[in-house]
């Protein structure tokens, strides 16, 4: 009987019609993500960046990705700092922890007008990791994680609501 009504439930729920999508703000439909200048010694992670934040346009889905001719806003960024900072030492005070911290740049421009719409400074995804024992991670997989949560809140400040 149990099982029957969670059964009767999940179908239900699927048949909704709920998306993850939200309501683009002011209108927008569509985003063009500028290649990321790279300000800092770190080399192509302006690359990484960018592929990271378009990916996670596709994945939120709110904004869909288009080239520049046909976007309605623009995401222009500089990566202005690539941070790697010890965190924990062992006992022999050798490193064991760092954290990476991505720090940019960025502004979101009306196509139309070419006025920007509005702007961060500063903004920073950060990581932590180990680079010994069983939980070490490299250097270049944290950049990896770093990446995916700048990007995250990246879309996340592009599509939420903002004050004209």
């Amino acid at each position: 009987m149990k099982q029957g009504i969670l059964l009767l439930f999940l179908l239900w729920v699927s048949g909704c019609g709920y998306a993850l999508t939200g309501t683009p703000p002011h209108g927008l439909k569509t985003v063009h993500v500028e290649t990321f200048k790279n300000a800092t010694y770190e080399p192509a992670v302006e690359i990484d960046l960018t592929n990271g934040i378009i990916e996670r346009f596709l994945y939120d889905g709110t904004l869909r990705t288009t080239n520049r001719e046909n976007a309605d806003a623009v995401l222009k960024g500089t990566l202005t700092r690539y941070i790697r900072e010890p965190l924990r030492y062992d006992s022999a005070e050798e490193i064991s922890e760092y954290r990476l911290i991505l720090m940019v740049d960025f502004s979101l421009w009306d196509s139309r007008s070419q006025k920007v719409i509005w702007e961060e400074k500063n903004f920073v995804g950060d990581t932590s990791f180990l680079i010994s024992g069983p939980s070490a991670v490299s250097e270049g997989d944290a950049r990896e994680n770093a990446i995916q949560e700048l990007a995250r809140r990246i879309v996340d400040r592009a599509v939420e609501e903002w004050p004209e």
